[in-house]
């Protein structure tokens, strides 16, 4: 590591030390916002990771606003999830044809197939949950018995996970998607 590296780490480190001793404060603005204290307290922890998994450049109220940014949205996405959540509930309520439809199978790739088998068994699950088999975050949360924060963060990590596997077994042709996929697993069979 050189002298560059450790200058980093110690400015990232300071940064993240900054917005810790304001934590408080923070999931108190969260959860004006929301209205729970488990949900603030989930989006100040999504928030705090970003920081980590990208790290700025900023102090003291440089770095408070960006961060109150980054807050405020996580709040409106939450919000948007929710109302969505909501009007997909009240359609399969008031729409019978809705409820018991078989679901066509998905048609995937076979890299995905393959990046799938080597994921951990918790990623691998949630991908093939939510991405494959339909459900929502929000019910895999439920079902599993964890925030719906939580949930999209699990499912987010799971995505990068599956991406960089595609990227280990395909190359640089996953980046566009497996429609124009030539290393010789694109035509898989349904899942």
């Amino acid at each position: 590591m050189n002298d560059q590296d450790h200058v980093t780490k110690r400015r990232d480190a300071r940064s993240l030390d900054e917005l810790l001793a304001h934590r408080a404060r923070f999931v108190s603005f969260v959860r004006s916002q929301t209205g729970d204290r488990a949900t603030a307290e989930d989006i100040v922890q999504t928030a705090l990771a970003q920081l980590v998994a990208e790290p700025r450049d900023l102090t003291g109220q440089d770095l408070l606003r960006w961060f109150y940014r980054v807050l405020r949205n996580a709040i409106v996405d939450r919000h948007r999830r929710r109302a969505a959540e909501s009007r997909g509930v009240e359609r399969w309520q008031t729409d019978p044809t809705t409820r018991h439809q078989p679901e066509r199978p998905r048609r995937v790739c076979g890299c995905v197939t393959a990046a799938l088998k080597g994921l951990p068994g918790k990623s691998r699950a949630i991908v093939e949950a939510i991405e494959l088999g339909g459900m929502t975050p929000a019910a895999y949360a439920k079902a599993h018995g964890i925030s719906a924060s939580n949930s999209s963060v699990r499912l987010h990590r799971a995505r990068r996970l599956l991406a960089e596997r595609l990227k280990g077994i395909c190359g640089t042709c996953t980046l566009d998607g497996c429609s124009d996929c030539d290393c010789g697993h694109h035509h898989a069979g349904a899942v």
